[in-house]
């Protein structure tokens, strides 16, 4: 589905405006991505996420700068770059990333799409531990309209602040594709901490919310929304802008 758009709707448009307003928790740039990989694709994308303020914690902006390119019908790679604004203050670069996703399970022999997933998160910050996830993630078209997809991920923590245990984490979302293309639906993000210590539902980081996403042109395409903690260590809310375009 490709379609021209004269402006951005008006929730889109106010997470641009946000970027631009005096900044002052990390906030969730994460998206549930397709497992789908399509040959031949390189992308360029950039990421908008505003935490508010939250009891002693000032409102944040994080901005994620990220390249993804396909070597086959069935690998892909992504290179990212996280920088925070807190306070209003210049960005400090927070983290890099770097992701490779291998699709086994094809929609079209098997009716729904699935790959296997590696994270390595490396922070450039004192005090954060570097990060290794293994997740599979998976997608299907339950009809013309709508689509679920979700990820299940484990890992472990390394360096002098990494937790005992494996990580564990979890996200999802289901979508309704309008008449006009665009689709809207709902995300849940799970943060349960690791096996050593999973606590109480209020020491873990839970997230639920809604998501808008369309194509802008035939190359560059937006994914909008927000995110509201459900657990008392969640953030309040995340305002959320996705930008992506396929060169």
């Amino acid at each position: 589905m490709i379609f021209n758009r004269a402006r951005l709707p008006a929730p889109i448009a106010a997470a641009v405006a946000l970027a631009f307003s005096p900044a002052v928790m990390a906030q969730n740039t994460s998206g549930v991505s397709n497992p789908n990989v399509e040959p031949g694709v390189a992308e360029i994308g950039y990421r908008l996420a505003y935490s508010v303020e939250d009891g002693a914690a000032p409102g944040s902006f994080a901005h994620r700068f990220q390249y993804e390119q396909s070597i086959n019908d069935s690998i892909r790679f992504r290179a990212a770059a996280v920088l925070q604004d807190r306070n209003g203050e210049a960005l400090d670069l927070r983290s890099l990333q770097f992701r490779g996703v291998w699709q086994l399970v094809d929609s079209k022999k098997s009716g729904w799409d699935g790959a296997v997933i590696a994270i390595l998160t490396a922070p450039t910050t004192e005090g954060s531990p570097e990060k290794l996830q293994f997740g599979w993630a998976g997608a299907v078209n339950w009809n013309e309209r709508w689509q679920s997809r979700a990820h299940v991920y484990g890992g472990v923590e390394f360096g002098d602040a990494a937790r005992d245990g494996l990580l564990v984490a979890t996200r999802a979302e289901t979508t309704y594709k309008l008449d006009n293309g665009m689709r809207i639906g709902a995300q849940v993000f799970n943060d349960f901490n690791t096996t050593a210590h999973f606590g109480r539902f209020d020491e873990q980081k839970h997230q639920l919310g809604f998501v808008v996403k369309d194509n802008i042109s035939k190359r560059l395409s937006y994914e909008g929304g927000a995110l509201f903690g459900v657990s008392a260590r969640a953030s309040d809310a995340d305002l959320r802008l996705f930008l992506t375009y396929r060169l």
